[in-house]
């Protein structure tokens, strides 16, 4: 009848049929309650799926929307018959499953979830790659229907957090770092404005003559309650939101503005280093505010290295293509941060104009055993890359057995705690003037 159609449309997702969040709502009211509490244990599994923001807006909101279709249907064969699936918003999903034996049933069906969710699916014709994070919370006796759901939004953050395309289940210390993510989040308006932003320098010599060759430029964020946050507490959240655009075009407007200092100072053009994030790969404007920070700073272009992990390549290498390529053709060098954590570097290295591989601390750090394997993982990074007219970097040189070994193999340049850790500019300004005598005296 119309009534029980229009009942029906006023509790479910019109695009994918699922339960919309008021019916999500007042079955977990239900669920948690009193009599319903003896059929078993309640839990809830929220879902966002990774990147999907990007796929959107590349492929367009059709296939978009297909895609969410398409979604809806895996996660309801990926549960049991009577767990409720519903579509909160977005690209955002929650299942409330009740009468489970033990919480291990839960994180069982998260962890289903994900690996559904990780084969590529097939939308008009194209195939596409997803991938999904989950959180898992298990209502206590106490549990709301708001705090249920709270929780397990809690917990999606962690595994986004943690690297995506996983599930984590929900703990106490979960619920602080939820509070904290809203502040940085609503503290990003305007902090740029009032300076709290800004940048640490960590030198980088070349390891045949203890050269000072530039700096790489650090993100820091001083907070007015938080207090010093490092990258990884906002940088993440600054991705999700967008922040990171007008964020990372100013440090590449200060970080020009340094080098052209530190250039003048030593007598010589110093290269200045700055990470690019994914969502900056994609901003249409990033190629423009590269060229204008070089030419307001009146430096070489040669001397802006660009370093990109191969995680920001992999999201969209087509794209990241031909933006990187538009950098290349300016002058601008770019860098693969983190060489060698994936198999897929070699793949990038004729793919990208890459011109530096920065060899990643962790081929690093066994270098000070000299009966590990280290020396002989560093020798092939280092002839790949002389093969391919690439240069090599050393990224957290922390001892001098290391710096020595990394020149007998051939890698062209280090930096690490060895030669200096991250410096505020000022105190970054002694080493333009005075670097080379100390680290070459070591060789």
């Amino acid at each position: 009848t119309l009534e029980e159609e229009l009942r029906h449309r006023a509790s479910h997702d019109s695009l994918t049929g699922l339960a919309n969040r008021e019916l999500l709502q007042e079955r977990v009211e239900l669920a948690l309650s009193a009599p319903s509490r003896e059929q078993g244990i309640v839990a809830m599994c929220f879902c966002d799926l990774d990147n999907f923001k990007t796929i959107n807006d590349s492929l367009g909101h059709p296939i978009g929307d297909a895609m969410l279709v398409v979604v809806a249907r895996q996660l309801v064969e990926a549960v049991r018959p009577g767990d409720l699936v519903a579509r909160l918003s977005g690209d955002e999903f929650a299942i409330l499953l009740e009468g489970l034996e033990d919480p291990a049933a839960a994180t069982a069906i998260a962890e289903r979830i994900v690996t559904v969710l990780r084969e590529p699916i097939v939308v008009e014709g194209r195939e596409i790659a997803l991938s999904v994070s989950v959180g898992v919370a298990v209502a206590r006796q106490d549990t709301t229907t708001e705090g249920l759901l709270s929780e397990a939004d809690s917990a999606m953050y962690a595994a986004k957090a943690a690297g995506r395309d996983r599930f984590e289940a929900f703990r106490e210390s979960m619920l602080a770092r939820t509070v904290e993510r809203l502040e940085i989040t609503n503290s990003f308006k305007g902090a740029l404005a009032r300076g709290e932003f800004f940048l640490e320098y960590q030198p980088q010599y070349a390891l045949a003559d203890g050269r000072l060759e530039g700096f790489e430029a650090l993100l820091r964020w001083q907070h007015p309650r938080l207090g010093l946050l490092e990258p990884a507490r906002f940088i993440a959240i600054a991705e999700e939101t967008g922040q990171i655009i007008p964020i990372g075009r100013w440090v590449i407007q200060e970080a020009c503005m340094q080098a052209k200092l530190w250039s003048q100072l030593r007598g010589y053009p110093l290269n200045i280093s700055v990470n690019l994030s994914k969502r900056q790969i994609e901003d249409p404007r990033l190629v423009e505010d590269a060229r204008s920070s070089i030419a307001s700073a009146g430096i070489g272009q040669d001397q802006l290295v660009l370093e990109v992990t191969e995680s920001a390549l992999s999201r969209d290498p087509e794209r990241a293509g031909h933006v990187l390529s538009a950098l290349n053709a300016m002058g601008l060098r770019l860098a693969i941060d983190d060489f060698g954590l994936s198999y897929s570097s070699l793949t990038y290295l004729r793919q990208f104009p890459i011109s530096l591989l920065k060899i990643d601390k962790s081929f690093i750090d066994p270098l000070t055993d000299p009966d590990a394997e280290g020396g002989a993982f560093i020798s092939t990074i280092v002839s790949l890359a002389r093969n391919l007219g690439l240069q090599t970097v050393a990224e957290g040189v922390e001892h001098d057995i290391q710096r020595a070994e990394l020149h007998r193999l051939g890698c062209d340049s280090a930096m690490g705690y060895l030669m200096s850790p991250p410096l505020r500019s000022h105190l970054a300004t002694p080493i333009v003037l005075h670097a080379g005598s100390e680290f070459a005296s070591r060789k």
